[in-house]
């Protein structure tokens, strides 16, 4: 074999790798129901953070294939691999040692606490739900104070419309819930003369996409994406 004919060998097989490289990957996204970011609708993944992922992804050449699972299945799946990455969660210590996370965040959420219109309860401090039944999502961060304080039960409902039917039943005497969440579902259940806001704002964070450590993913690369289209959305 000559060597012009090698190097025309070399030649086909690095150019068909770089034609491979450059066909788009397929990754899984998975996630639970949190409208208005995040939701399935008619078999379709749909809200603010799908889109923005999306986005991301395009500019990638990434197909992003969504699944919605109940949170702590999620988690699980992004954990083990069998997902490529979950959202959204808040970013802690612990996650950081099984999870990659870009630096940048898909938003910021506000959890607040909700009861009964008919019910007196006043809230303005943590300590204020010692003896408490407080509704909680199965799985989710309420901030590091909320998550270790041990003064008052919390219950743990799988999806956000169980959490607000079991304060309609009263079965809890309030309950936690991002703000843009809580007023999607109040307004869509019609619950609006049923369920109010406490004044009081648990804990503020931002949230994030996490990738398994096992992922191909350029983090830097997505994080500095996902930053450049929230300024576009901005704009």
């Amino acid at each position: 074999m000559d060597t012009k004919y090698r190097l025309n060998i070399i030649f086909i097989l690095l150019l068909s790798v770089s034609q491979q490289k450059a066909v788009s990957e397929e990754m899984t996204f998975v996630f639970s129901e949190f409208r208005p970011y995040e939701y399935t609708e008619k078999g379709n993944a749909k809200g603010i953070n799908i889109d923005l992922i999306k986005k991301v992804c395009t500019e990638m050449g990434i197909i992003p294939v969504f699944k919605e699972l109940p949170w702590k299945r999620a988690l699980d799946y992004a954990n083990s691999g069998k997902a490529d990455a979950v959202f959204s969660l808040f970013r802690t210590g612990e996650r950081e040692k099984i999870y990659m996370f870009p630096e940048q965040s898909l938003n910021t959420v506000k959890m607040a606490l909700y009861k009964g219109r008919k019910n007196n309860l006043q809230i303005t401090k943590l300590d204020d739900l010692n003896g408490l039944n407080a509704g909680v999502y199965r799985g989710s961060s309420y901030g590091p104070l909320f998550d270790r304080a041990e003064g008052f039960n919390k219950d743990a409902a799988n999806t956000n419309r169980q959490l607000l039917y079991k304060q309609v039943k009263e079965r809890t005497d309030c309950f936690i819930m991002d703000e843009a969440v809580a007023d999607y579902w109040i307004s869509t259940l019609g619950y609006s003369d049923i369920i109010k806001p406490l004044d009081f704002i648990v804990y503020s964070q931002e949230t994030f996409i996490a990738f398994n450590k096992s992922a191909d993913i350029d983090i830097n690369k997505f994080s500095n994406l996902i930053a450049e289209e929230k300024k576009s959305i901005i704009k």
